[in-house]
Formats: structure tokens, sequence, C-alpha cells
């Protein structure tokens, strides 16, 4: 595993809870923590897991002071509303692409997750030239206090995903032409 000067990680959440990450986030940023070939490099972050970083935390001091920046993809930015994969791989990469970073190493819960938001990723990187590549995070609790149902055990993930491969491709495809 070759990491550059010119990369980045990019986190997608995995649930959250009013109020709270919630425990599948909090167990990412401490996968990505344990990891410092990672966690000292650029991040951008869906807001869930950057609320796992506040400014009392030592990772923070040494992440402000090292990088200088963490992009967080925040819901407020998209009137509101929760931000999903497909909006976090887009606004990632555009970011990265700004920035002008040459790889993405995705931060994302394995089961069935991780999958899907690299391929999403890798869906938006093309045309940018930007590499896209996986960070082992070890297997990533489920909350069962998340307020989104499918997040809340392995297999509603399963069932949950059953669906979107049948129906998420097409609405890609149907949202890249708007």
């Amino acid at each position: 595993m070759q990491i550059q000067s010119k990369d980045a990680v990019l986190g997608f959440s995995f649930g959250y809870q009013f109020c709270d990450p919630g425990i599948s986030n909090r167990e990412l940023m401490n996968a990505l923590v344990k990891q410092p070939q990672f966690f000292r490099m650029p991040l951008i972050l869906q807001q869930e897991l950057a609320d796992c970083l506040d400014n009392k935390s030592p990772q923070f001091y040494i992440l402000d002071r090292e990088q200088g920046k963490i992009h967080v993809i925040r819901s407020q930015e998209i009137n509101c509303q929760y931000v999903g994969t497909d909006t976090v791989a887009r606004k990632g990469v555009e970011i990265a692409a700004e920035c002008g970073f040459e790889t993405l190493w995705v931060l994302a819960s394995p089961w069935i997750h991780r999958p899907f938001c690299i391929w999403t990723t890798r869906f938006f990187a093309k045309q940018w030239g930007i590499k896209v590549k996986s960070i082992p995070t070890g297997w990533i609790k489920h909350d069962p206090q998340s307020t989104q149902w499918w997040t809340r055990n392995p297999l509603y993930v399963l069932l949950y995903a059953v669906g979107w491969y049948a129906a998420g491709p097409l609405a890609l495809f149907w949202r890249r032409g708007k």
C-alpha cells in the first residue's frame, strides 16, 4: 500500500442519531485514528464523521496543526436534508479535484456499504482521473439506535442493499443528466 502526498481520505458516515454521530461513526473514526498513515492525510468527511472530532480531542489538535484543513460535507449545504452516498461521493470528488488530490482513500462501513461507496466514488472520480482505494477498518458495529433502520443491523443492510442495488445504479445515471 503506497501512500502519496496527493492522497486524501473520503469518509462516508453509516447511520446517525439525533444530536449524536452514533456508534458506527465513532468506530469508523477510531479505525481511522489507529492508522496514522491515513489519519494524517487531508480529510473529506461526511458531517456525522466530523462530529466525532471535537475541538477538545487530541486528534483534532494534531490534524489542525499538521494538516491545516478538514473538509466537511454538511447536510446544511444540501437543503438541510440527509446527505446520501451519491452526494457525498460527488461532493468529495469535487473537493478532491479543487485541491489537486490524485487518490481518494474511502473510509466506510465494510458490510455492503464500502463496496457501494467505492463504486459510486469511482463513478464520479473517473472524469477527473482521480484514483479510488479502500481503507481497511475491520468490522464496524451497527447502531441499534440509528435513525436509519437499515443501519441498525447487518441483516437490515442486506435487505436495503438488495432493493438499492436493483434500482440505485439507474438513479445515479438519471441524476447525472440533470
